[in-house]
């Protein structure tokens, strides 16, 4: 003992400590004995100290008691030892059960720890041994769940599912790792958990037991009563080591106790098995005694079985020798030749003769296709026999077999020379269907017995798997060569029909007639050999013939003769003139004598011109209205045509009638596309146009410099006032129509007229830098223009309009205005000083604004009017233009460009 660990010695030390009770008293004249007891702990975590009551009494009493608690313990050990070493040998016995191994562990353990903890016999034993021998105490302990587990869990292992069993295993080996890692003062504190896990475990095993009972195991009720009072002792045990209780430790007989149980659940098992053991033996020992009656009996069946082995191994070798017949590659008659030698041929039915037919499929007849022995008279008569006539006709008509042996009424054929015989008359079935007749010939007062029938009957049964197989061979044959032809029709079918589906989608893509002509052309010559084609078209307007396509060796001249030629619908067409009319196909492959008669000039043309001497002519029709005709024919004639290549071609025909209406309406429909076309670009320029068609409107657009061109005449009202209503308009349309023409000679845009006023622009709807000059230099065309007409009309005594003619440039905005009736119109400031330049200009001269002079001063002489008064605008700077400059003039009058202008032209 001492206060520091290091010098501390641990152990547990019981003793039995004698009293000299008298000499102590004398001494001490307090009448009073005082013990005292040192203690230390520096190495269980449980706690240290006296655990237990002193016991004081007399020495014999004592010692006594002590000698009596190591003899039970001892008595206990051995008892346990020696059933954990039983168990050890019954499992290395019968290796089958793995319960007795978990128990025997379970055992020595129990054996280990009553060594280690009571009055701990091994540290007596071994002194000074406290570390070593905890650590087996509670290693013991920790290990005594999981092996208990596992050997509960073997005994009644349909009550303890294989995944809770190994829970409660791993969570034992668990409690072992701070045991193993950690000092004994530390480990020792897992006491509580360990009881508690024990507690556990042990409720667990109770729920077990108690579902084995109620399912009736066999030992389950014993065995739940040595557990239940075990587990009392358990629970006392825990209770007394948590000092709750004081008493005496009772773990070492409780367990004996259940040992015990254990063993008479052993006890009834082996009984159990011995009983069945017993019964066995028994059962051997009566098997033993009849055996050898058994073997006789068993040796008369053998040699019965062997005997009708070798019969049906003579059988089966006469079926394989048929089933080798029906392998060969002879006809069938010649395969029921040789069946039939093999049956008369067998000694044990006695046949010489026999003959085998076959049902008529067409009628309810029986054909005789083999035969051996039979006499003349019977190969005439019985060659084609009705069904129910004689004895092969009744077999054949009941279906069953007809056995006689001697000639009776029943028997029809009859000749002289007949000899006494029986028959054995077999129809030949094939699923209840009646395929033919097996006739045999057996002697007369021939005694039928029931093998031979079945062997007849197995034959037959063969005879009729060949026949079928052969007949089915036949029309397999047939079939497959139908059906060749068949896949042969339906590969051209599809080729067919796969040319009609790109033909279609080709008129569908294409309005040009003349390639969807060429496709069809191309497929015709492949499919039948034509090589002469004409499409003949229907004009319904005027009511003719007239040709559109053809393909062909054909000279121009009959080229020529092809094309010019027009016919009316009238019967002097001839033959297309009745195709048109009876709106059907007309093929003729030798037509020479009807197109002799014929007047028409078309007939006449392709039998002296072309030498042909078939007609095959297909109408081209569209909802009963005919388009056109097709001609297809071959310099020398035609081959004979099948009518499935007629039907092709009529097929394609009728692709080809869709290809040339839609072609007829694609046309009419261009020329009323373009007629509109240009009526719309009467109306607007050619961009705005495009725009407008493509998004439905066109937007506003702001330009920056713009030339804008106002005309009038002076005096229009006064000289209109002379005129009819036709010369005032076909002067101003003459006069009109020629600005329309300076104007689009120099890029200007005409915008509108109003009465006698032409309005246009340039530098719209295209941007350009030249637009002032463009319209100086169409202002001074239209000025000449005008000058000269009014000489013209001076000349003829007429007077004429004078021409006010005014320009100014600057920005504004172009758009197109109305929905219906669209126009193309310019808006700003612009526009209204354009109009205030006509309105103050002089008639004959050119009056522009100053913005217009800055941008053509280069080119064209100006004359400055100076700062001139303009309605609503106030004073405005206008020039006169009096021609181009010299420099850039061919003519003195300076009104034609020279190549310098040209050069310098649209320079900025």
């Amino acid at each position: 003992m001492s206060e520091k660990e290091e010098s501390t010695i641990p152990g547990f030390n019981p003793k039995l400590v004698l009293l000299d009770k008298e000499n102590i008293l004398r001494k001490n004249q307090t009448r009073t004995i005082e013990l005292i007891f040192k203690v230390s702990n520096h190495h269980n975590g449980y706690g240290g100290g006296i655990w237990h009551p002193i016991q004081v009494g007399d020495y014999h009493t004592l010692s006594n008691r002590i000698q009596r608690t190591a003899i039970i313990d001892f008595f206990l050990l051995g008892s346990i030892l020696i059933m954990g070493l039983y168990h050890f040998g019954l499992y290395f016995l019968r290796k089958k059960d793995p319960s007795t191994l978990w128990f025997g562990i379970y055992c020595i353990l129990i054996s280990i720890r009553i060594l280690l903890t009571g009055e701990k016999y091994l540290e007596r034993l071994v002194p000074n041994s406290y570390k070593p021998l905890t650590f087996l105490e509670y290693i013991s302990l920790v290990l005594l769940v999981p092996v208990f587990v596992n050997f509960i869990y073997y005994i009644f292992p349909e009550e303890y599912t294989n995944r809770v069993r190994k829970g409660f295993v791993w969570v034992g080996y668990l409690f072992t790792l701070p045991i193993l890692l950690l000092s004994s003062f530390y480990y020792t504190k897992t006491t509580t958990s360990i009881q508690v896990y024990i507690l556990i475990t042990s409720f667990f095993t109770i729920y077990g037991l108690v579902k084995a009972t109620l399912n009736r195991r066999q030992g389950a009720k014993t065995f739940l009563g040595g557990f239940l009072f075990f587990f009392v002792i358990i629970i006392h045990d825990i209770l007394h080591a948590q000092l709750i209780i004081e008493s005496i430790p009772l773990f070492a007989p409780g367990l004996f106790g259940f040992i015990f149980s254990q063993a008479a659940v052993l006890s009834m098992r082996f009984s159990s098995a011995f009983n069945i053991s017993e019964n066995l033996s028994n059962d051997l020992e009566k098997l033993n005694s009849s055996l050898e009656q058994k073997v006789a009996e068993r040796t008369l069946q053998l040699e019965i079985q062997s005997r009708e082995i070798e019969d049906n191994y003579n059988v089966q070798k006469v079926l394989n020798s048929i089933l080798e017949i029906s392998l060969q590659n002879i006809s069938l008659n010649e395969q029921m030749d040789k069946i039939l030698k093999i049956i008369l041929s067998l000694e044990w039915i006695a046949a010489d003769k026999g003959s085998i037919f076959l049902k008529d499929k067409n009628s309810e007849h029986l054909i005789m296709i083999s035969n051996f022995g039979l006499h003349e008279h019977l190969l005439s008569a019985c060659a084609y026999l009705p069904l129910g006539f004689c004895f092969c006709g009744k077999a054949a008509s009941e279906k069953r077999i007809i056995y006689r042996n001697q000639l009776d009424e029943d028997h029809n054929v009859t000749y002289p020379e007949i000899e006494p015989h029986g028959h054995y008359c077999i129809p030949i079935l094939y699923h209840h269907n009646l395929l033919g007749v097996l006739n045999l010939y057996v002697n007369e007062g021939h005694i039928r017995i029931q093998k031979e029938e079945k062997v007849l009957s197995s034959i037959v049964n063969v005879m009729a798997g060949i026949i079928q197989q052969k007949w089915a061979e036949e029309e397999l044959k047939d079939a497959q060569l139908i059906a060749e032809k068949a896949k042969e029709k339906a590969l051209i079918a599809q080729k067919e029909t796969t040319f009609l589906n790109e033909f279609a989608k080709t008129i569908n893509s294409s309005h040009i007639l003349e390639e969807t002509f060429t496709m069809a052309v191309t497929e015709l010559f492949k499919k039948i050999g034509a090589d002469l084609f004409i499409l003949q078209l229907v004009n319904p307007d005027k009511n003719e013939f007239f040709v559109r396509c053809s393909a062909g060796y054909l000279t121009q001249e009959q080229n020529l003769f092809l094309t010019m030629t027009i016919y009316p619908i009238k019967p002097e067409a001839g033959t297309p003139y009745l195709t048109f009319s009876q709106k059907r196909t007309t093929y003729l492959r030798h037509a020479g004598l009807l197109m002799k008669n014929s007047s028409s000039r078309f007939d006449t043309f392709f039998i002296e011109k072309l030498k042909l001497t078939t007609i095959f002519q297909i109408p081209l029709i569209v909802q009963e209205d005919v388009k056109g005709i097709m001609h297809i024919n071959k310099f020398g004639g035609l081959n004979k045509l099948s009518k499935d290549e007629i039907h092709f071609c009529e097929s394609l025909c009728e692709q080809l009638a869709i290809a040339v209406n839609n072609s007829h309406l694609y046309e009419l429909t261009e020329k009323e596309r373009q007629k509109s076309e240009n009526l719309l670009l009467n109306i607007l320029p050619e961009d705005v146009a495009k725009e407008l068609k493509e998004k439905g409107s066109y937007e506003p657009v702001l330009f920056e410099s713009v030339s804008v061109m106002f005309t009038d005449f002076k005096g229009f009202t006064q000289i209109a006032e002379k005129l009819t209503p036709q010369e005032l308009v076909k002067d101003l349309d003459t006069c009109f129509v020629q600005f329309d023409k300076i104007s689009e000679k120099y890029n200007l845009e005409k915008l509108k007229t109003i009465g006698d006023s032409y309005m246009c622009a340039g530098g719209i709807p295209r941007k350009n830098k030249t637009h002032a000059i463009d319209c100086i230099l169409a202002a001074l065309e239209i000025q000449d223009f005008m000058n000269m007409m009014k000489s013209l009309k001076e000349e003829m005594g007429f007077p004429y309009w004078e021409l006010r003619l005014g320009i100014h440039s600057g920005p504004l905005v172009a758009g197109v205005i109305g929905e219906r009736k669209f126009a193309y119109d310019v808006w700003g400031d612009t526009v209204n000083t354009a109009s205030r330049m006509e309105s103050s200009g002089t008639p004959g001269k050119i009056n522009i604004s100053g913005a217009t002079y800055g941008l053509v001063k280069v080119f064209f002489d100006c004359e400055y009017r100076g700062d001139v008064a303009a309605k609503n605008k106030g004073m405005v700077q206008m020039y006169y233009v009096d021609g181009l400059k010299p420099e850039f003039s061919k003519d003195k009058e300076g009104r034609v460009p020279n190549g310098r202008f040209w050069e310098m032209y649209g320079i900025p």
